[in-house]
């Protein structure tokens, strides 16, 4: 057996040698953990630095990317390209006048031109640019107002070839911006309005400016739509009508007479409101209720439909409607429009340059795919190589991150983390497995010191033991021990039942049974009636000695009692004058007394 001066000698060496090789470990981890960090930093920056530059470029490029798209698509449709330098010019004063996308401007022109045949490049930007402007000021969108043009040039396209289609579509949008102005509509239903009402109002010779104050008067108590409804009711009417009430509704070529001088014949023959019987009279003539519903509308309007037929046939340009515009953009809008023009011109100007480079790099990119499709074997190569490159990169995050986790371990501020978690961890299983883990160092030659460590802690431990035992708040200690311990308890039991239900049996069992009152019991040697008196890991209890007196606080309920009991064992307690004597029976150990008297502090 080694005297202790050898094991203390076995202990030294063994700390030495510990820490000798715990250095050299540090050492290396933090060697590993800065040349792969650095390798990786290299790897990464680079990458970043190729991607940063190519997404740089990128947002430089796009704005004059997406323009040359949008002009693509207008000359795609046969425009000149005389027509599309118009375009874009006009597109770009547009967005420092109004704001907005100059692209969207553009691509607008793309549904115009499909809408009317035969513009020229200067009426292509004159009807794109009235188009943008009407949707600005009247609140609609430019596809609306782009639709809507296409449904006024195709009804009054003799009065666009007779004035210029420019000046036409000009005028168009003045007055539009007008009768929305004066109605209290919006573009879309004004479109919409058109849109019902077809050419059959043109048909029966009623001019612009009419069809324009009609549908907006009646746009101030409808919708678009229902007032294109009644106003194409009443037109049809219009025939049948003179003849059933004697009216006379057309002028000497046939053509229906203006809506003003008609509702002065209704309401001379009818007078100033409709009865209901008068009302089936119109309805008859009429044949139908839109159109009597809009003579109730108008029939005493005449004076305002007179003024603003004249107001709207007055307009010869789009001033109004630019005015209106103006009013619905604000500086910055008209500044970030700004900022994407200007960066779209300069890159227009680098874009050739640019278009080169790619188309070279494109024929280098055909000539790389044929040779993937002919030698399969140098692109499986490739591949891997690739893979190789990311794999790598993938290794070297992973043994940055561990070790930079072992350096922390191995560093003092680890080591201080790690031990504040580790040593009461590490003592409570120690207690809890106490007996295991000296018959696993008793097996072994090199446990002999461990072992003689724990058996002379465990002598210690029984000594310190034996000292507190006897005192009463002993019990306090154990529950406070006790109290401390339950988290842990049922943090192991809630793992014990995801393992058991994972199918590992033995190991949720052990972590089940683990309890925080015996542990307890095991660091003060504490019992409470019913318990053993040796620990679960096999360190003695002490004894209790019979005959001891036990003190009973003042004033609890035993000072007043005088009684005696017998047991089911044949022993006696008699209680008097606070006073406990526990008279054994012939060979009564110290455990059977210790139930029996029911000793708990």
């Amino acid at each position: 057996m080694a005297t202790k001066l050898e094991k203390l000698e076995f202990l030294i060496g063994v700390k030495d040698a510990a820490s000798s090789k715990l250095g050299k470990l540090q050492k290396t981890f933090s060697s590993m953990r800065k040349q792969a960090g650095g390798e990786l930093r290299n790897l990464m920056g680079g990458a970043m630095a190729a991607w940063g530059g190519v997404t740089s470029l990128k947002q430089i490029m796009q704005p004059a990317i997406e323009m040359k798209r949008a002009l693509g698509e207008v000359e795609s449709l046969g425009v000149a390209a005389d027509g599309l330098d118009e375009l874009r010019k006009m597109s770009t004063s547009f967005a420092f006048d109004f704001g907005g996308a100059a692209t969207d401007v553009v691509r607008s022109a793309y549904d115009i031109q499909s809408a009317i045949g035969g513009l020229t490049g200067k009426e292509l930007a004159s009807f794109t640019q009235a188009g943008g402007i009407l949707a600005k000021g009247t609140k609609a969108n430019v596809a609306t107002i782009t639709g809507y043009m296409g449904t006024m040039y195709g009804v009054f396209e003799k009065d666009a070839n007779a004035m210029g289609k420019a000046a036409w579509v000009e005028q168009l949008a003045g007055r539009t911006a007008y009768a929305v102005k004066v109605f209290k509509t919006n573009g879309e239903q004004f479109s919409a309005a058109f849109t019902g009402l077809g050419a059959d109002a043109t048909a029966a010779g009623v001019s612009a400016a009419e069809q324009m104050a009609v549908l907006g008067q009646l746009q101030t108590t409808m919708g678009g739509g229902e007032a294109a409804t009644k106003y194409k009711a009443f037109l049809r009417g219009v025939g049948n009508a003179q003849k059933e009430l004697g009216l006379k509704l057309t002028d000497k070529s046939g053509n229906m007479l203006g809506i003003v001088d008609i509702m002065d014949k209704v309401r001379g023959k009818f007078g100033n409101s409709i009865s209901v019987k008068e009302g089936d009279v119109l309805k008859k003539a009429f044949g139908s209720d839109e159109a009597v519903s809009m003579i109730n509308l108008l029939l005493n309007k005449t004076d305002a439909l007179k003024t603003n037929i004249s107001d709207i046939g007055n307009i010869k340009g789009m001033d109004g409607a630019r005015t209106m515009a103006r009013s619905m953009t604000d500086v910055w809008q008209r500044w970030n429009a700004g900022v994407s023009v200007t960066t779209a011109n300069f890159g227009s100007k680098m874009l050739p340059m640019l278009e080169r480079f790619t188309t070279a790099g494109l024929e280098k990119l055909k000539v790389l795919n044929g040779w993937i499709e002919k030698y399969p074997r140098v692109a499986r190569l490739v591949g891997m190589v690739l893979i190789g490159l990311a794999a790598t990169a993938a290794v070297l995050g992973v043994i940055t991150v561990l070790a930079s986790v072992f350096s922390l371990i191995l560093s003092p501020l680890g080591l201080i983390a790690f031990l504040v978690l580790a040593i009461p961890v590490g003592i409570i299983l120690a207690i809890t497995y106490w007996k295991e883990l000296k018959g696993f160092f008793a097996d072994t030659s090199w446990g002999q010191p461990i072992l003689w460590v724990m058996e002379k802690f465990e002598e210690r431990w029984n000594m310190l033991k034996d000292l507190f035992t006897d005192f009463k708040w002993t019990k306090l200690f154990k529950l406070a021990i006790a109290a401390a311990l339950t988290p842990l308890e049922g943090l192991l039991r809630l793992l014990g039942e995801g393992l058991a239900y994972l199918g590992a049996g033995d190991m949720a069992a052990k972590l089940q049974s683990f309890s925080a009152m015996e542990i307890a019991t095991n660091i003060t040697g504490h019992t409470t009636p019913g318990q053993e008196n040796t620990a679960p890991n096999g360190m003695a209890m002490p004894a209790v000695n019979a005959h001891k007196q036990v003190d009973i606080p003042k004033g609890g309920g035993v000072q007043q009692m005088l009684s005696t009991r017998t047991t089911s064992t044949g022993k006696q307690i008699n209680i008097a004058h606070q006073e406990v004597f526990v008279t054994p029976e012939a060979g009564a150990t110290n455990e059977d007394l210790m139930l029996t008297a029911g000793v708990a502090f």
